[in-house]
């Protein structure tokens, strides 16, 4: 399975990206100090690891050589923590993640607060927003002296919300409305420069999203 979302390989694959599975690369070719391809072995599943998974083999004399001016190297990501040399006190995981209470986010080492990817590993900048406001307050508490145990209240009150009423022509029309698709810039004006791909939604887009989530139990169907 490859790591990487559904969508974006499809995107990848409308724009023309090719790509190559079960294969390994072994050396970039080079001629001086210029890039002239780089060179890849064909792997094939072998025998269950320890994680549960096939581990790809070499398959001997299955070399082959992709021409390329330019290589960028994508090969996984990983936490920068040079500067925790001198921080004895601060808890590493196997995977070089710093450990922190899930709840405040301290560290092993008093008065020292992590979040975000240096803790979770590569996720969503949403994900590391939060953990800095978690971090944030936890500080607060800390350097006013107070507990870090935070208080956990319910911002909004909760209340039992009735479906919203449709007529019957209403309800047979929203059972066989279909999501709305977010119109996209194609293809071939995409090369070459930074302009957002998926455009927003209509007002009469939008409208119709509203009614179709405000009654969400309602499925076509074989759905």
């Amino acid at each position: 399975e490859m790591p990487a979302i559904a969508d974006e390989i499809e995107e990848a694959l409308r724009e023309g990206v090719e790509i190559k599975f079960l294969a390994a690369p072994v050396r970039v070719v080079t001629n001086g100090e210029k890039v002239q391809g780089i060179t890849c072995i064909r792997m094939k599943l072998g025998e269950i690891d320890a994680s549960g998974r096939s581990r790809p083999v070499p398959i001997e004399g299955s070399e082959f050589t992709i021409d390329a001016d330019t290589v960028i190297p994508a090969i996984g990501q990983r936490p920068d923590l040079t500067f925790s040399k001198g921080l004895r006190e601060l808890n590493l995981s196997k995977k070089g993640a710093i450990i922190v209470d899930l709840d405040t986010l301290s560290t092993a080492r008093q008065g020292v607060f992590a979040g975000g990817d240096v803790v979770t590993g590569p996720f969503t900048v949403a994900a590391a927003v939060e953990s800095g406001k978690v971090a944030a307050e936890s500080i607060d508490r800390y350097l006013r002296g107070k507990s870090l145990e935070r208080e956990h209240k319910v911002k909004f009150p909760a209340e039992n919300v009735e479906p919203v009423d449709f007529t019957e022509e209403e309800l047979a029309s929203l059972a066989v409305q279909k999501r709305v698709k977010v119109e996209q810039l194609p293809v071939l004006k995409r090369m070459g420069n930074f302009s957002e791909i998926e455009s927003t939604l209509t007002k009469g887009d939008a409208m119709a999203e509203a009614r179709r989530c405000l009654r969400c139990d309602i499925r076509e169907e074989g759905e």
